[in-house]
């Protein structure tokens, strides 16, 4: 009977965390459902849906770099067809797991249910990763967090058990992460080995010294082995890593501590960026700052009365400030703002903090604390995709992709697209998706029959005359040639887009401007 009514609680625990989880996502994200494709968006879906064909990135770092996102991609190519709306759920969808899979973790480093059921709310209403659960194109790192730490939850309880079934099975987790996610090859070693080492330093026997050697000295040896296998796990020796780390500026460490900063206080007000991207904030680097002498003092007072209460603190700050250190170093001039996707994966970590360090407190305390953080992130996060609707609106999108094509006669070729705007509809819209939603509206496959989409005059002129010019690929970075024959006028399609959403086609004025062109 007791085993009953325990089995009974468990089972109302666990189901209400999850109805939780899955309300808070939906309350944190619902506004991205009306968001529209985005940037390298574009390309995946163009590639998956019209041309049809995977191995189209096998030379991008979708392909070489992320080959678990990409066989995400692909199987949800299978079932989503071009519906924005279909995309945008399953990005909910991945959040909703993450969130899930982060409690995961947290419960197997706390040993605590409550705070693994906060930390998991925490992931669930947080603005950090909000970025990416609204962006296929970024998705990938929401999606990481779920093998990540069901990985680090086996990892864990595998050494409290002495489990090496459970090793094993962490360790290949660990191996498909790190295929599966460039620079997760030299952080998860690092994480694992921190763990374990806090462990060793907390009982310091003979027989704990024999059981982590083993455990660390079977992990680097098996990671090492997989690491020549493909794709190449060694991506920072292949983008040049070294050096980029060698030559940055001392003075961009701000930047670091700033965006570090920003995570911390993004979850608790309002910080202003666009796309993810803020600007340096003399508050938020004093709040990195701090979050970095406070991890370090917990490490000196480790060493001196380690404490499992410690360790925990230590591990999570180590996971927050670590988890990002990758993506800086390859951008390190850059300030990223709480929503980012680059601090997506440091969130689970942060959550995690916030949620242990209010288990401290009492019940009431505890309730109180964790429903104004969580009604603050839905606010906040709410906030975030509000502000981003005004470039990611996909009523917008389609009105824009929609009128192009009415105005462009059917299956016309050599189609030129000169447009012109000044607002974000420009910025976020048309600079980055370089005709892509033209074609696919009309199932283009043959990237040499894209719109040529241009807002310089320089470039019709040439295309009229019969020159060549270097368009393109949005994502890629791979240019290729268009023109080298004389481009009929007729083929010009101006427009002017506002920020709106009105789109003003201007096409003869623009043609007549190149009535008295001449050719040398």
């Amino acid at each position: 009977m007791g085993l009953k009514k325990y089995g009974n609680k468990r089972f109302f625990f666990v189901s209400a965390l999850i109805f939780g989880v899955v309300l808070v996502n939906l309350a944190s994200t619902y506004k991205a459902l009306g968001f529209g494709f985005w940037r390298d968006d574009w390309l995946y879906v163009w590639g998956l849906e019209i041309l049809k064909d995977p191995g189209f990135f096998s030379n991008l770092n979708i392909g070489v770099s992320y080959p678990l996102n990409l066989a995400r991609l692909v199987l949800l190519s299978k079932v989503l067809d071009v519906s924005p709306l279909g995309w945008q759920i399953s990005n909910v969808l991945f959040r909703i797991l993450a969130s899930l899979g982060g409690g995961l973790m947290i419960l197997a480093i706390t040993r605590s249910k409550i705070v693994a059921a906060v930390a998991s709310l925490f992931l669930s209403a947080g603005v950090a990763g909000i970025e990416p659960a609204s962006f296929l194109g970024a998705n990938n790192v929401v999606f990481f967090i779920i093998p990540l730490s069901i990985g680090f939850y086996l990892w864990v309880v595998s050494l409290e058990k002495e489990n090496f079934k459970l090793f094993a099975v962490s360790a290949l987790i660990f191996a498909i992460c790190a295929k599966g996610e460039v620079w997760a090859y030299y952080l998860i070693p690092l994480m694992a080995a921190l763990w374990d080492v806090l462990y060793l330093l907390r009982n310091r026997t003979s027989k704990a010294a024999k059981l982590v050697s083993i455990r660390l000295a079977a992990l680097f040896i098996f990671l090492l082995s997989i690491s020549r296998l493909p794709p190449n796990a060694n991506w920072f020796e292949r983008n040049n890593g070294l050096n980029k780390l060698l030559s940055i500026n001392p003075l961009n460490i701000r930047n670091f501590l700033a965006s570090v900063g920003n995570l911390l206080l993004g979850s608790l007000v309002y910080i202003q960026e666009s796309a993810g991207v803020s600007v340096f904030l003399r508050h938020s680097f004093f709040v990195g700052l701090g979050f970095l002498v406070f991890w370090l003092g917990l490490v000196i007072s480790y060493l001196v009365r380690p404490s499992q209460k410690t360790a925990v603190l230590i591990f999570l700050s180590a996971w927050t400030i670590l988890f990002y250190l990758p993506n800086w170093v390859f951008e390190s001039t850059l300030v990223v703002g709480a929503s980012h996707r680059y601090l997506a994966i440091s969130s689970v970590g942060f959550y995690g903090l916030i949620a242990y360090a209010l288990s401290f407190s009492n019940k009431r305390t505890l309730f109180l604390a964790s429903a104004f953080f969580i009604i603050t992130n839905i606010y906040l996060a709410n906030k975030i995709l509000g502000d981003t609707s005004k470039f990611r609106s996909n009523t917008i999108i389609q009105s824009i992709v929609k009128t192009m094509d009415k105005s462009i006669p059917p299956q016309q070729e050599d189609v030129i697209i000169y447009y012109k705007g000044d607002g974000i509809i420009r910025g976020y819209i048309l600079d980055w998706s370089l005709g892509i939603p033209f074609a696919i509206e009309r199932k283009i496959a043959d990237r040499t029959k894209f719109p040529i989409w241009t807002g310089s005059d320089e470039t019709v002129r040439k295309l009229f005359c019969g020159e060549k010019v270097v368009v393109n690929l949005v994502g890629t970075g791979e240019g290729y040639e268009r023109g080298g024959y004389n481009i009929s006028k007729d083929h010009l399609h101006a427009f002017n887009v506002k920020d709106s959403g009105e789109v003003l086609v201007f096409s003869k004025e623009k043609r007549d401007e190149f009535n008295f062109l001449k050719c040398q």
